[in-house]
């Protein structure tokens, strides 16, 4: 296995949100090139397609790593035979997702999809936001690639859970921070709108219901341990690694913080996933595409019933913020996260 570099934590920590935050930039130049600077729709098109066939260049990299190593020409002496597969599959995936990205870039094929989602085909924000599912797809593609190569390696899953103990609970708060900035730039906060229509915008003007709340809260937890039961009873081998994985990925945060954790995996990613996917993606792209986007992004769990569990509680969840706002979402999905937490610990 590939060591890791000793960064200092707190590098690491600004090292996530700047990253995770970052996409936020584009959408504020977007905002800005619809309302004041037209001209430069053009150039910002040309920057976004010069990217996905960057995109797509570096996934022939991928590829062509993997097929020297394949052909014994140690291009990668570090990677073993999982690793060697794995990045001709990201290659391929890579040169895939660059495609369809530069695709959505077409005029056409905006008006297309405005048929099936509630964008604006002639919008250059909505045209970046496209984008950046399609860059987000792309991320969770590779995590669950390689996944699997770190799961048959006991020091690659030892270094998850060695990396999950040095994130701390600190990691996951600083990962949603960075979805709150996120959510709100990418709606147009202090860019095209004011506080009051960005709260509007993002579903929060809406009192909590707590019928919905509640219902919401149960029906998610009830949707969980069905569909834990049902992959334990047809898949018990998977069931059983994906529980390792889990171990890994969260073990070190329950043991060692307790109730703190549970406050923290329940309402760390309730406002920050809800913010950014219910509160700011909903609207633009839907409930089932927003729903599908936020199963993707938790490929960390690898493709597995896992997914299917988590796609739909985002359908709950897409429809408790259609029905009662992002406010009633939020507590719903830290009321879900919270009790899982808590049922693995006195349960």
């Amino acid at each position: 296995m590939i060591e890791p570099p000793n960064i200092p934590t707190w590098v690491q920590h600004l090292g996530t949100f700047l990253l995770v935050a970052s996409p936020s930039l584009a959408l504020v130049v977007a905002y800005a090139v619809d309302k004041d600077a037209r001209g430069l729709r053009p150039w910002l098109y040309g920057a976004l397609a010069l990217a996905d066939i960057g995109a797509f260049a570096l996934g022939g990299l991928f590829m062509l790593t993997g097929l020297l190593t394949l052909q014994g020409l140690d291009a990668a002496p570090a990677l073993g035979d999982g690793f060697t597969s794995a990045f001709l599959s990201l290659g391929t995936w890579t040169m895939g997702t660059a495609v369809v990205a530069l695709v959505l870039l077409l005029p056409p094929v905006r008006r297309v999809l405005a048929r099936l989602i509630p964008i604006d085909p002639t919008r250059v924000v909505h045209a970046v936001a496209l984008q950046l599912a399609a860059l987000t797809v792309w991320v969770s593609g590779a995590i669950a690639i390689f996944m699997p190569v770190l799961m048959a390696d006991p020091e690659g899953m030892a270094q998850i859970g060695e990396a999950t103990a040095q994130a701390g609970l600190t990691g996951l708060w600083v990962q949603n921070a960075a979805f709150v900035v996120l959510s709100f730039l990418g709606v147009g906060a202090l860019v095209q709108r004011d506080w009051r229509a960005t709260f509007e915008r993002l579903g929060l003007t809406q009192a909590v219901s707590f019928k919905w709340w509640i219902g919401g809260a149960a029906l998610a937890l009830a949707v969980a341990v069905a569909t834990d039961q049902l992959w334990t009873m047809l898949d018990p081998a998977g069931a059983a690694e994906l529980g390792k994985l889990s171990d890994q990925l969260f073990g070190p945060l329950i043991a060692g913080g307790g109730i703190a954790a549970a406050l923290t995996i329940g309402l760390a990613p309730g406002i920050g996933e809800e913010l950014l996917f219910r509160g700011a993606a909903q609207p633009r792209f839907g409930l089932i595409a927003t729903s599908l986007l936020f199963a993707a992004v938790h490929t960390q769990y690898t493709i597995s019933w896992a997914l299917v569990q988590i796609l739909i509680v985002g359908l709950i969840l897409g429809t408790v913020r259609n029905r009662a706002g992002t406010r009633t979402a939020i507590l719903v999905h830290a009321t879900f996260n919270a009790a899982q937490v808590l049922l693995s610990l006195y349960g």
